[in-house]
């Protein structure tokens, strides 16, 4: 009610220049006396009090601020906005979206949304209908949260996805508990043919990234190349 919800970026880099070439947009929660209350925190009561499509809301708002502010200098520099299920299945917010990226076209193509595997998974066929629309404005898709490294990359491709972030710990960590591995090379392999990208996270050694090049993977995020900041102090360095 307050509006203290901001908005910070972390970027990914491509490999091996380590340049920034994106920005993931999170949002943070200001206290009234100046204290940032990360989504660790609030996320299960916001679910609980039915407050995720609202976060989610002002989130996308406040990437579409800073697209304006910066497109002029900016205009290679793509942000990926994570969007709830909620919000993907709250009808009428999409639509008014959706009308309104149609009449803001060049600031579509530089926002990626970006959702959980979990989601993609579960979406509705209307949701998938409105999916279709965003990429018909230029609008592209990735995949978080990754889980499950059995990727069906073509269907994902025929859908505008083109990029899906994986954990290094998933790729270079050999399962426990007898679970099917997916070997790097193949997940890169795969990923080449269907034209998406890979995004390693969670980078936050050197060590880590002597193996990710190795692998020949896209891009990178982790504390490595950066923590989370807030957008005006991201914006104005980049």
């Amino acid at each position: 009610e307050a509006n203290r919800i901001d908005l910070y970026l972390q970027p990914i880099v491509s490999l091996p220049q380590r340049r920034t070439r994106h920005y993931e947009a999170f949002s943070r929660i200001r206290t009234s006396d100046g204290r940032i209350v990360t989504p660790g925190q609030y996320l299960e009561v916001a679910k609980e009090q039915g407050l995720i499509g609202t976060i989610d809301n002002l989130l996308l708002m406040r990437c579409v601020q800073l697209l304006r502010r910066t497109e002029k200098r900016q205009n290679e520099v793509n942000f990926f906005v994570n969007i709830s299920i909620h919000t993907l299945n709250d009808t009428g917010f999409m639509t008014q979206f959706i009308d309104f990226m149609a009449h803001n076209p060049s600031l579509a193509t530089r926002m990626i949304f970006e959702i959980t595997q979990r989601d993609v998974a579960a979406l509705s066929e209307t949701v998938w209908e409105q999916l279709g629309r965003l990429s018909e404005l230029g609008f592209r898709f990735s995949m978080d949260q990754v889980e499950d490294l059995e990727i069906d990359f073509k269907s994902l491709a025929q859908t505008q996805f083109r990029y899906i972030k994986v954990p290094i710990s998933l790729i270079l960590t050999l399962p426990e508990d007898g679970a099917d591995w997916v070997h790097p090379r193949t997940l890169k392999a795969k990923s080449s043919v269907s034209e998406i990208s890979l995004v390693v996270e969670r980078i936050e050694r050197e060590a880590d990234v002597i193996e990710v090049l190795e692998y020949g993977f896209d891009f990178g995020q982790g504390f490595l190349f950066g923590a989370p900041k807030p957008s005006r102090e991201e914006a104005n360095a980049a």
